[in-house]
């Protein structure tokens, strides 16, 4: 081992600047490497809230019955501020007409700006359309009646929910879908 040990060190004695520079050009290629891996990962003050982390399987059978099937996982989808994020359940019904459907998206604040934007568009869309406001769930609510959309303005997420019955997109009740924002809300998202 000893042998091994002074060959080593003469080597190095001897080709100094060999080494050096190879030492240098691996701590460069490091760096790169770093620096890449950093500037393609999204860099969040906040972490967004994924829609079926919170909209879980058995929050939906609560809803829809003993089986049901996750019909649309949307994956996250960043914009400059925010970040989108979708979940929807149908029971097993085969009647279509009978079907019921949850429908959900997040969006998350996921920067200050974000909070900023969510409360502005969160207010223009109640301006646009004919609501109905909800007390008790969430900072502030409203029910979109044309398309039977509770709106929820939670922290940093808007949540967008809707339980719909048949191809007509018919409203199951306000009040059951009110319980079921309260449930998915308690929900804390995951860090």
């Amino acid at each position: 081992m000893q042998k091994y040990l002074t060959e080593i060190r003469e080597f190095i004695v001897k080709n100094k600047s060999r080494v050096a520079q190879g030492a240098f050009v691996s701590v460069v290629v490091v760096f790169l490497v770093a620096l890449f891996v950093y500037d393609n990962t999204p860099h969040y003050t906040y972490q967004p809230t994924v829609a079926c982390d919170v909209l879980t399987p058995e929050v939906a059978m609560d809803v829809l019955g003993d089986k049901v099937t996750n019909i649309e996982n949307k994956k996250l989808m960043p914009d400059k501020d925010t970040v989108i994020s979708g979940c929807n359940y149908a029971d097993d019904n085969k009647d279509d007409e009978a079907k019921k459907l949850i429908t959900m998206s997040v969006r998350s604040a996921v920067r200050d700006a974000g909070l900023l934007q969510n409360s502005n568009d969160f207010a223009a869309y109640r301006a646009n359309n004919e609501v109905e406001n909800v007390d008790g769930v969430g900072q502030e609510a409203y029910y979109v009646t044309a398309n039977s959309q509770l709106n929820v303005l939670d922290g940093r997420r808007w949540v967008k929910l809707s339980i719909v019955r048949g191809h007509q997109n018919e409203a199951v009740s306000l009040s059951e879908t009110v319980k079921l924002a309260k449930k998915i809300l308690a929900v804390q998202p995951k860090a």
